[in-house]
């Protein structure tokens, strides 16, 4: 575990202020408790660096046990300088480009528990968020063009941020989301949990994964991830460990490269993170693990006694990172 990435100076954690568009925007989709939970990563939204109230906007669809039934929640997460918690219940405004309004309601009372981060402009800010849920036939009608959004913050005539989009900018992110999900594909069966052990430190809360085996693996025994949050920066991390088995003593230096080869000939280089013995320690990106999720074929290790090389079946190993990933975003902070 990266336990010196905790430190809120580390510059790497302040880098990833606006998504790019290579950016995989799928957060996570799986099945739970008869729930599909398709959710998108979040988007920055801002009028340029004047804007008062820039914010971030993810996408979650939700289809009900029944199979027919589903919803759409929209959220905005406001980077201020002021902590405020968005009560239960309070109005959102829509104003479609024909003029007409599509109201929603915030749709959970906030934890009144929350802490300043530095944002990726050195600023102290809080979030404060809405949650807004949609049937389909109102959502569709946000894809078509919205001028201006009405938040209100509180119950008072003057607890409201009131935004305009001249350059259909809200409608532009919420379609790009909205293509992502729509894009993903079926969850296979029902999630299991994955989850070993929650951890909430003074400056960072992880959250630890079960080690699950890899069927039909050779040098590969067992794979875990560990997503860590930190909470001055607001952020968030990823560590893979791939366990070998112990029929031979292999060192395993810092830096060396590890290759993961994908079933349509491409590769992804990462480097090893600790030298240890028979253990592979990786610290890739959200895109990077979320790669590892279709399509792995091999792996190889250039260690300095020897290389190291593991073929793979189907997706025996990406079926693991992706099952072991989706149990971490449910208890995920973000």
């Amino acid at each position: 575990m990266r336990f010196s990435k905790i430190l809120p100076f580390v510059a790497a954690l302040l880098m990833l202020a606006i998504p790019s568009g290579a950016q995989n925007l799928l957060r996570h989709n799986y099945k739970y408790n008869g729930y599909t939970r398709v959710r998108t990563e979040r988007v920055w939204i801002a009028n340029g660096k004047s804007d008062s109230h820039p914010f971030w906007m993810s996408l979650e669809y939700v289809l009900f046990p029944d199979g027919k039934s589903d919803a759409w929640i929209i959220e905005l997460d406001f980077e201020e300088a002021s902590s405020v918690n968005i009560p239960k219940g309070v109005n959102l405004g829509i104003t479609l480009s024909d003029n007409k309004v599509v109201n929603s309601k915030q749709m959970e009372a906030p934890s009144g528990d929350k802490r300043a981060f530095v944002n990726s402009s050195d600023k102290r800010v809080y979030w404060n968020v809405g949650k807004y849920l949609y049937e389909t036939a109102d959502f569709n009608r946000l894809l078509s063009g919205v001028k201006s959004i009405d938040v209100a913050t509180g119950w008072n005539p003057d607890s409201y941020i009131q935004k305009s989009f001249p350059n259909d900018e809200f409608s532009a992110s919420l379609r790009k989301l909205a293509e992502t999900v729509k894009k993903a594909g079926k969850p296979s069966g029902e999630l299991v949990d994955n989850v070993a052990r929650y951890a909430d430190n003074n400056s960072s809360k992880t959250v630890v994964s079960k080690t699950l085996q890899v069927e039909g693996a050779s040098l590969v025994r067992g794979v875990n991830v560990n997503y860590i949050y930190y909470k001055s920066s607001n952020k968030e991390d990823y560590d893979l460990s791939i366990r070998l088995n112990d029929d031979a003593k292999r060192l395993l230096g810092y830096d060396v490269p590890v290759t993961f080869t994908f079933a349509d000939g491409s590769i992804l280089e990462l480097k090893q993170q600790r030298d240890t013995y028979n253990e592979v320690i990786l610290y890739p990106t959200a895109d990077q693990l979320k790669k590892l999720f279709s399509g792995v074929r091999k792996m190889s290790i250039a260690a300095e006694a020897g290389n190291y090389t593991e073929t793979f079946a189907g997706d025996a190993f990406s079926s693991v990172i992706e099952s072991i990933y989706n149990s971490l975003q449910t208890v995920a902070v973000l």
